[in-house]
């Protein structure tokens, strides 16, 4: 389920330095809770977390989860990545409060066990259209831009593959409630930043 992976985030903070912790929390509430609540717009707080630079697997509930940064996702780099229209309306108000992000995360459920093939995903709502006319960017990259592979392809380069081989190697998406994150990050550690991370969205994809 969504909120055992939400814990699991929510418990890190334990394992943290609490002054680091402390920082990360009292910029969370002033650079996005705040001004987002203002506005009448939730967040669902997940808490300390680390900014992954790279696909890192998570036992959460009894079930598998990969999260990586969004640029990772193959899908993404493949200019197929695909949002349902409330998750974009909720992102706009986001964007309108004036928050923004250091970077975006994706959780796709997993499994580690048989030879399934790698799914290929339908949404259950319409494709998106392009957004980056109308939202620039996001957390300084194109996470709304429905940008073709050859756009970005330069951009993820072999992070993309990172992800792609975790996924091909025995761990394989599945379509169940892919959840989208953004987070804060502290910008004095370029090795080890811990963020604050916020749930943007989840939603359901069809097989197909």
């Amino acid at each position: 389920m969504a909120s055992e992976l939400f814990r699991e985030i929510a418990q890190y903070r334990e394992r943290s330095n609490p002054n680091r912790v402390s920082v990360l929390e009292r910029r969370a509430r002033t650079e996005v809770l705040d001004p987002l609540r203002k506005s009448g717009v939730a967040l669902l707080e997940g808490g300390v977390y680390p900014m992954l630079r790279a696909p890192q697997v998570v036992e959460a509930g009894g079930k598998t989860w990969v999260l990586m940064p969004i640029e990772q996702d193959p899908d993404y780099a493949t200019g197929q990545f695909l949002l349902p229209e409330q998750i974009r309306l909720e992102l706009e108000k986001v964007r309108a409060c004036g928050v923004d992000f250091d970077q975006i995360f994706i959780a796709h459920e997993i499994k580690v066990k048989g030879n399934v093939a790698p799914s290929s995903f339908v949404p259950s709502y319409a494709a998106l259209d392009d957004l980056s006319a109308r939202l620039g960017k996001m957390a300084q990259t194109a996470l709304l831009a429905a940008a073709t592979p050859a756009a970005l392809g330069a951009a993820v380069g072999a992070a993309a593959g990172t992800a792609a081989i975790v996924i091909a190697s025995g761990a394989v998406l599945v379509g169940a409630d892919p959840i989208l994150f953004a987070a804060i990050g502290e910008t004095d550690r370029p090795e080890g930043a811990l963020g604050f991370w916020f749930g943007l969205g989840k939603w359901e994809f069809l097989d197909g």
